[in-house]
């Protein structure tokens, strides 16, 4: 019963995201009044599983949100943006009443609500619904009722031949009945073409036992049962094992009564069928684990074979090692998921904080069903959203400075996705004022950062952003300005092993790069041993390992190494960790590269490739800060997983403050 429960939450929990969609949508466009019609049906879908989950106010509210579209639809009101902004309420509420249909001040903010609704659905003379009637007598309306009952609908106490006999009281009908082989279905299933002068909401008394197995659309104005080409369409799909979508009866209809004529963009509505399985990603979770034992398993194998010396064993754990990456690929497929996920809430973002700060903006995308892991994706939102707000609050000017510098009224923030090898590029750009390199340099004189006459380039200008508590606002908003956010945005794509890049031109914009890896949960890495600690650097982050012999590198501040007449800044893993057991061998230099910088990691031994299943490090050890996770060896130890961004940003930092003294 619980799962039954959790799927229509889940369930309608989409159906609200793809009603934001279109919400945002028909704002910017009312002329496309096939956008209201998809609300209207979604919103009677939602109120049909907050009918079924017995929540009255669900019901209510989504109840009244309809009647409120039906007057939009019918030219009584306008959906201004007070309107916009009261159905964004409503659905926010809605989707918090699936989940705490108890909680007081959803109750609160569900009066609240229904007052300002009141407002709107309330005429001068008196809540006239029955003078409404009056005035559509005459006014014939025809309706698509697609019906496919449960199995177990006549143990229910159901009875179909009573709602059956209603509607023909209702008005002129004609009834297709179908067989129905679904074994959780009912065996016949409806279609009802119903011609009538009531209203939906009498219909909708008359199959309230059967809400959510019916489905009530106006598909047209008039009584279309005389109309032959209208008939002779029923005929042809009557043999039709599945019952006709509601969007394929209108589409059919117009191009009845607009034969010859270019069809009405209302009706352009793809029908097609996708074979897809819902999976819950709880479970997609579990299967990652599984995966993770088994790649952990696998290499356990091949350690004991290895050093048991049984060759053919080892043969065997190759073969398996390729079954187990293909498997892990699978699964990496599986649980990617499109940036496109994140729209809603970003142009949600974007809207409301335009309104806030009374700013035109516009947003592209492009690139959004670019995929990335699960894991990822579940993290993304905050930095996202906060990178889109500074831009609106900072970047994007007024429209009287924007005229000044002959640039469109409206600002423009673009989104674009890109997939490159292993990482994933997400980039955030503004046409704003972009920044201002002195004020940057100023304020960062002023907190300490850097010294007066310190000399940096542009991108490490503007990345000062990034640091702890810097804000070049001089005034406190209620949207950004205190300093707090663009240091936890660095912090959390550190996280997930990404970097993170601004470029700005002051008066043309400013963009934010953010670099991702496709997955944090397994990454194939080259293990690496210091005295009895073994670390793991991700493969993709490697640019080439040399020998080094005892002698060819110094123990000095220098801390440089001379490879191929170049010389190259390095950190001594044995130093950055503090092992004290002597190594006199030769050791191995592995160099990384991030953008332009360079730098060595000095190991004593390579061990080879290694498939990491990276895991949160406990309490002792979550406080290093090079450190992103670790891996469980098939031997029992621990090999660390090196963050290269943060040894490259410290080891560049520490050769500064050398240079300084």
């Amino acid at each position: 019963m619980k799962e039954h429960h959790d799927k229509i939450i889940e369930e309608s929990k989409e159906l609200l995201e793809a009603f934001e969609l279109d919400l945002l949508s028909y704002e910017k466009d009312p002329s496309k009044e096939f956008l209201l019609e998809a609300m209207m049906r979604t919103m009677h879908t939602v109120k049909g599983a907050g009918s079924m989950l017995g929540n009255d106010m669900i019901v209510k509210i989504s109840h009244r949100l309809e009647s409120l579209f039906e007057k939009i639809r019918d030219k009584k009101t306008i959906a201004d943006e007070q309107i916009i902004g009261l159905t964004f309420a409503i659905s926010d509420l809605i989707q918090k009443l699936f989940d705490t249909p108890e909680d007081i001040k959803n109750k609160n903010e569900f009066l609240r609500l229904s007052d300002e609704l009141n407002d709107y659905l309330l005429d001068d003379n008196e809540n006239s619904k029955r003078n409404k009637q009056d005035e559509n007598n005459g006014n014939t309306k025809f309706y698509y009722i697609n019906f496919q009952p449960e199995a177990d609908i006549e143990e229910r106490g159901v009875d179909l031949k009573k709602i059956f006999l209603k509607l023909n009281q209702a008005g002129e009908t004609l009834i297709v009945p179908k067989k129905c082989s679904e074994e959780d279905k009912y065996f016949m299933s409806w279609e009802i073409y119903l011609a009538t002068e009531e209203d939906e909401e009498l219909l909708e008394e008359i199959l309230m036992q059967v809400d959510m197995e019916c489905q009530i659309t106006q598909v047209a104005g008039s009584n279309l049962l005389s109309d032959k080409n209208f008939l002779d369409f029923i005929e042809k799909h009557k043999q039709s094992e599945t019952l006709l979508s509601p969007e394929f009866v209108i589409e059919n209809i117009e191009e009845i009564l607009n034969a010859g004529k270019q069809k009405n963009e209302s009706t352009n509505l793809n029908v097609s069928a996708k074979s897809t399985i819902r999976v819950h990603s709880e479970k997609l979770d579990d299967l990652m684990n599984r995966v993770s034992e088994l790649i952990t398993l696998k290499s356990e194998i091949k350690l004991t074979a290895s050093l048991k010396g049984y060759s053919e064993i080892l043969e065997l754990a190759d073969k398996l090692e390729k079954v187990t990456t293909m498997l892990r690929d699978d699964v990496f497929e599986v649980r990617l998921i499109t940036l496109d996920t994140l729209r809603v809430g970003i142009e949600r973002l974007i809207r409301d904080t335009a309104i806030k700060l009374n700013k035109e903006i516009q947003f592209k995308s492009e690139g959004l069903n670019t995929e990335l892991d699960k894991t990822i994706i579940d993290k993304l939102p905050a930095p996202l959203m906060h990178i889109i707000r500074n831009s609106i609050d900072h970047g994007i000017e007024d429209t009287q400075t924007r005229a000044k510098y002959n640039k469109p009224a409206h600002g423009n923030i673009k989104m674009s996705a890109f997939r490159s090898g292993s990482y994933v590029y997400v980039e955030i750009e503004d046409d704003g004022a972009g920044m201002n390199k002195e004020k940057i340099l100023k304020k960062a004189i002023e907190r300490g950062i850097i010294k007066v006459g310190e000399k940096l380039s542009d991108k490490e200008i503007f990345n000062l952003v990034l640091e702890s508590g810097f804000t070049t606002a001089d005034t406190l908003s209620s949207v950004s300005g205190r300093g707090v956010g663009m240091d936890i945005v660095k912090s959390e794509i550190s996280k997930l092993r990404g970097d993170i890049e601004i470029s700005s031109q002051e008066k043309i914009g400013t963009k934010v790069t953010l670099k991702l890896p496709l997955s944090v949960s397994i990454i194939d890495t080259l293990l690496l041993q210091s005295g009895e600690m073994f670390f793991a650097l991700p493969i993709d982050e490697i640019e080439r390992c040399e020998l080094l012999f005892a002698n060819e590198f110094d123990h000095t501040a220098s801390k440089y190494i001379s490879i191929k007449d170049k010389l190259i800044p390095y950190i001594n893993i044995r130093e950055l960790f503090n092992i004290q057991k002597e190594y006199t061998g030769d050791s191995k230099a592995i160099i990384i590269k991030r953008e332009e910088k360079t730098t060595a990691i000095i190991v004593d031994k390579i061990i080879g490739e290694y498939q990491a299943v990276v895991k949160p490090l406990g309490k002792t050890m979550e406080e290093r800060e090079f450190l992103s996770g670790g891996s469980l060896m098939p031997n029992g130890n621990i090999a660390y997983i090196l963050d290269t961004i943060k040894l490259i940003d410290y080891n560049i930092a520490k050769l500064e403050k050398n240079k300084k003294k």
